[in-house]
């Protein structure tokens, strides 16, 4: 379920109008851009956070800019100083989290630096794509503590060396408490092979 809510948040910033004009202006600003951007960060700030969602960016390549629901950060010279995810340089950031014909997906947790905040999230990505384009022009991240995730485990009754894992659409293992190094059986192969 919380996941759902994590989905369906992005899914409505991605569509906001205001969002989506945005994803189209080039860099220099005019005044009028600037009062655009003034507008976004005004309205983003209406989409609530529950205990579970840590926070939320939009992500916009073609003007570098990284708008979160407290500031705007330009994120040629701004990343690594205010933002920074994991041990990623800024190229590295820009080619992990580029288009790559996907709607959405979720990225393992890293340590996201913000505003203060290192800890281990998980970020969910969903493309922001105006018109009737498959292009996208940019992106909606949510990040949420994978202590989070954690805690929906701890319910489980797992005898001594049991684990549980969440895989993505793709596979991709968003999640895991298993052991480092232990081999995760992938959809559709049977568990006795391990």
């Amino acid at each position: 379920i919380r996941l759902k809510e994590i989905e369906q948040l992005a899914m409505d910033l991605a569509l906001d109008p205001k969002v989506i004009h945005l994803a189209n202006v080039d860099p220099p600003f005019t005044d009028r851009e600037y009062y655009q951007i003034h507008e976004v960060l005004t309205d983003v700030k209406r989409y609530s956070l529950n205990q579970f969602v840590t926070d939320y960016f939009l992500h916009f390549p073609k003007s570098e800019l990284l708008i979160t629901r407290r500031s705007m950060y330009e994120l040629a010279s701004d990343y690594g100083v205010f933002f920074r995810y994991g041990e990623l340089d800024y190229g590295q950031w820009l080619e992990r989290f580029a288009f790559d014909g996907c709607l959405y997906r979720y990225f393992g947790a890293a340590n996201i630096m913000y505003g203060g905040l290192h800890e281990g999230m998980i970020t969910y990505q969903r493309a922001i794509m105006p018109g009737y384009t498959r292009e996208a022009k940019g992106s909606v991240l949510i990040t949420f503590p994978e202590a989070e995730i954690r805690k929906m485990f701890e319910h489980l009754m797992l005898e001594e060396g049991g684990w549980a894992y969440i895989l993505d659409d793709r596979g991709e293992v968003v999640f895991s408490d298993a052991p480092a190094g232990l081999r995760l059986p992938t959809p559709g192969t049977a568990l006795s092979r391990f």
